[in-house]
């Protein structure tokens, strides 16, 4: 619905502006100009490649505003997902915070995949579209859950399926979970993921058991997913096993801890770390 479209460009760029306005045809109140926090690019570190950038909005209704009359595109709130960037890439920042004149500029492109399959098949959420929600009626149906009654529950099924397709793939491609860069971010996943198994009732491993479901969706675009299909179901499955065994220990000494302090200190998160296998940033997310 063209309808529903809107755009942001930076407040000062006039001529993306008037591209929007004048060839694209959109009308000024579906344009908002905004700063530095939300239409500018980069650089990714100190330094490097950065410009001015256009957002595209899509208007999900009412429903999903946060019901603040401040509520237009750029809000936090759910109503206006950004589904499309334009980035600008015409400055080369300097160390000192001086912006140099790019000798190549361009245009750098991206688009949110997920949200616009959303859009596309009239989802209220990218967990109700096909990408996802297969993947999720498997969750349901292992340990007959209900879905959309209760957000805590949708929560932790959403991430669920989220990080066991994450999982499927990157140990596909030859990365195993381990206390190492990548490894240590697939061992994070899954084991945020095996905490929310378990507050959804699960008491043995069951990632493992949703593998097959993702394989299958994804099977015709990457058929290298059926090829190694047993070698990424014994991983997770043999990580979800190695975590379980002091998981249940590790969240009682949490307990323990909060009760003598009320907080959890560098200390504390190091030995839930060191002694049970808690990334610190599950320790995190558990003590908020």
């Amino acid at each position: 619905d063209k309808k529903k479209f809107y755009v942001s460009v930076y407040k000062d760029d006039d001529e993306a502006y008037n591209i929007w306005h004048k060839k694209i045809g959109l009308k000024t109140d579906r344009i908002f100009r905004f700063g530095k926090e939300h239409n500018f690019w980069g650089p990714a570190g100190n330094s490097g490649p950065c410009g001015p950038c256009s957002e595209i909005f899509y208007d999900l209704g009412k429903k999903f505003s946060c019901g603040k009359k401040t509520c237009v595109p750029g809000c936090d709130c759910d109503r206006y997902p950004e589904i499309w960037n334009l980035v600008f890439p015409q400055f080369n920042q300097t160390v000192a915070g001086e912006r140099l004149p790019l000798k190549n500029r361009g245009v750098d492109t991206g688009m949110g995949f997920e949200r616009l399959a959303a859009i596309l098949q009239n989802k209220d959420s990218v967990f109700q579209t096909d990408l996802f929600y297969p993947i999720i009626e498997d969750i349901i149906k292992h340990k007959n859950l209900k879905y959309g009654e209760e957000r805590r529950i949708d929560v932790a099924i959403n991430v669920m399926a989220d990080h066991v397709r994450a999982l499927v793939f990157a140990i596909g491609d030859g990365i195993i979970p381990s206390n190492e860069e990548r490894g240590y971010v697939l061992r994070r996943l899954l084991r945020r993921a095996v905490r929310l198994c378990r507050n959804l009732g699960f008491e043995d491993p069951c990632l493992y058991k949703l593998v097959p479901k993702v394989i299958k969706m994804y099977e015709n675009a990457y058929p290298d997913l059926t090829e190694r299909r047993e070698e990424i179901t014994l991983v997770i499955k043999s990580e979800e096993e190695r975590f379980l065994i002091t998981l249940e220990k590790g969240l009682l000494q949490f307990e323990e801890i909060i009760k003598v302090k009320r907080a959890i200190s560098g200390k504390d998160a190091f030995k839930l770390y060191d002694t049970y296998g808690f990334p610190v940033e599950l320790t995190q997310e558990i003590a908020k």
